[in-house]
C-alpha cells in the first residue's frame, strides 16, 4: 500500500472467507520493517508469519513476539489473552542458555523455529490424532506452557543420529517439516493422505516424538521418467499445503532443480494433470514437465 506522502506500508492480512480459509482478521501494518500497531518494543523484524488466528515475527535481536488467538498455546505457550503481543527466546530461562530464534514457520495452529543451535522447537495445538509439533506425548497438548528448555525439541528417531540440527523448517496446516543441515528432509504430523510419509503405513498420523526421513541426497528416488539416472539430489526448501507436501531439488550435475509432490492430490495438486491417486508423485517433476 502506498501512503499519500511516499512511505510504502506492507500489509499482512488474514480474512474469514469459508470454513477452510482463515478465520479471524488480523491487520498488521509494517514500515520500514518496523510493527508499529501491536506495542512499543517490536524493533526491526526479519521473519514474519501468519496462520489461522495468529502471527509471530522475529525480531533483528532474535527474539520472537507472536499475537493473535491465544489458545492452545499459540502465543509462545504464553497462555496469554487473545491480542497478547508474547515477546520471548522460544529457548527460554528454565535452567538453561538463553537461545535466540533464526528462523520462525506459522503453520494453522501451531508454529515452529530453528534456534541458534540449530535446533528445532514447535508450539501450539497438539493432538492425540497428529504429531504436528514433532514430541508426541512428550509435548503439553493443547495446553498454555512456555517455551523454555523443559520444552521437548524435534528429535531423530533413532537416537544415535544425535540432535536434529536444521537449516529450515516450515510448518503447516497439521504437519511440519524440516530440512537439516546435513540436506535430509523431515516431516512429522498429520499423514491421513500421506503429506508427511508417503512410504509410511501409518493410517492417520506419524506419532512417534521424532521426525521421519523424507529425502536422503543419497538415496533419493527420482522415479520413473528419470529411473536411469545417476545423479543425486538434495533438498533445497519445501512447501507445505492443507494436505499436500512439495519441495525443490537440487541435482547433483548442476542440472536444472527439480520438483516433487506428495500428499492428497483431489485437486491435482500432486501435478500428475489429472486428479486421481496415487498419492506420491511417482517421479521427478522436470522444468518441462511443469510448463
Amino acid at each position: 500500500v502506498h501512503h499519500a506522502n511516499g512511505v510504502v506500508w506492507e500489509p499482512v492480512w488474514r480474512r474469514s472467507l469459508v470454513a477452510r480459509a482463515l478465520v479471524l482478521a488480523t491487520c498488521v501494518l509494517v514500515l520500514a520493517g518496523a510493527v508499529p500497531t501491536v506495542g512499543a518494543g517490536l524493533e526491526k523484524h526479519q521473519y514474519m508469519g501468519a496462520g489461522l488466528q495468529h502471527t509471530c515475527v522475529v525480531l533483528d535481536d532474535g527474539r520472537a513476539a507472536c499475537w493473535g488467538e491465544a489458545g492452545s498455546g499459540k502465543l509462545l505457550g504464553s497462555g496469554g489473552p487473545d491480542g497478547t503481543c508474547d515477546f520471548g527466546t522460544v529457548d527460554g530461562t528454565d535452567g538453561g542458555p538463553i537461545l535466540t530464534v533464526k528462523s520462525v514457520s506459522v503453520g494453522y495452529e501451531h508454529s515452529c523455529a530453528v534456534l541458534s543451535n540449530d535446533w528445532v522447537k514447535c508450539w501450539g495445538r497438539q493432538t492425540s490424532t497428529g504429531n504436528r509439533l514433532g514430541c508426541g506425548s512428550d509435548c503439553n497438548w493443547n495446553v498454555h506452557a512456555g517455551v523454555g528448555n523443559s520444552y521437548p525439541y524435534v528429535k531423530f528417531a533413532d537416537a544415535t543420529k544425535g540432535p536434529f540440527l536444521a537449516k529450515e523448517v516450515v510448518a503447516g496446516a497439521k504437519h511440519s517439516c524440516a530440512i537439516t543441515t546435513g540436506d535430509e528432509l523431515y516431516c512429522w504430523g498429520k499423514n491421513n493422505d500421506e503429506q508427511a510419509d508417503p512410504a509410511s503405513t501409518a493410517i492417520d498420523s506419524i506419532v512417534v516424538p521424532t521426525a521421519k526421513i523424507i529425502f536422503n541426497a543419497p538415496q533419493v528416488s527420482v522415479g520413473r521418467r528419470l529411473s536411469q539416472s545417476v545423479v543425486t539430489y538434495k533438498p533445497v526448501s519445501v512447501s507445505l499445503g492443507w494436505s499436500h507436501t512439495c519441495a525443490i531439488l537440487s541435482p547433483s550435475d548442476d542440472g536444472n532443480p527439480v520438483v516433487r509432490c506428495w500428499g492428497s492430490n483431489n485437486r491435482g495438486q500432486l501435478g500428475h494433470g489429472h486428479q486421481l491417486g496415487p498419492h506420491t508423485s511417482g517421479y521427478v517433476l522436470s522444468r518441462d514437465d511443469v510448463n
